[in-house]
């Protein structure tokens, strides 16, 4: 299994592989493109079936600082790069490589049961707002950058995704997806909110039954017809 995701969505990130304009453009000095080192766009999974069976999007807000396992060849074409990336990904939630990614996959259970990963990722399209890394881990991305990175990757994957209900995982991730919401009015009704999955705000005491509440939102969503399969 190659981990890629729908057609659809891969034609909106193979570009962000070519690499991206943005590295030269409003994302100067603050995204790195260093593919062998880890530093490139990345953090996204899921959708491996047809868009139609997507059921849930989780927005996150970016990739944390690279492990050694991120790092990729850079010399192959940018789809392989994607192909990577997703393997890297998908095998960071199958083992739980850290609290964010077992958290996210308590989200992903509470929504539809303790199955296998690779079905609930049918039903599941997990991306970052900002597709690479911050200049610190946990901090601050300059705003044009969040927008230019919604504008080229977020919204397109989010349009994409129109019958889906949305959960944003963090403050960074509900701001930027509102962001766009000139792009796309509907994004309002979609966006539930819910504690980030990573440290600091997934250690605050109310974080879990913010992510159980949100899973009974998309099921309630689910159980009223929206977004079903």
């Amino acid at each position: 299994m190659d981990y890629l995701p729908s057609q659809e969505l891969l034609d909106v990130l193979v570009p962000a592989y070519a690499p991206c304009t943005g590295f030269s453009g409003k994302c100067r000095s603050v995204a790195r493109w260093c593919p062998t080192e880890g530093h490139f766009p990345r953090g996204f999974i899921g959708a491996f079936g047809d868009l139609d069976e997507v059921q849930l999007v989780i927005v996150v807000a970016e990739p944390g600082d690279p492990f050694v396992s991120d790092r990729l060849e850079f010399a192959v074409s940018p789809r392989k790069l994607v192909a990577q990336t997703c393997r890297a990904t998908f095998d960071s939630y199958d083992k739980g490589k850290d609290l964010f990614h077992r958290n996210v996959r308590f989200l992903m259970n509470c929504v539809f049961g303790e199955m296998p990963l690779e079905q609930q990722l049918v039903r599941t399209w997990i991306t970052e707002s900002v597709l690479c890394s911050a200049p610190v881990e946990t901090g601050t991305v300059p705003s044009a950058v969040t927008r230019e990175c919604g504008r080229r990757y977020l919204a397109k994957q989010l349009a994409l995704l129109k019958r889906c209900p949305i959960v944003a995982l963090g403050g960074k991730a509900k701001r930027r997806v509102g962001y766009l919401k000139n792009v796309d009015p509907t994004l309002s009704a979609r966006v539930i909110g819910a504690y980030a999955a990573a440290p600091p705000g997934c250690n605050q005491k109310p974080a879990r039954s913010s992510w159980t509440d949100a899973a009974r939102q998309v099921r309630d969503r689910l159980g009223n017809g929206m977004c079903s399969a």
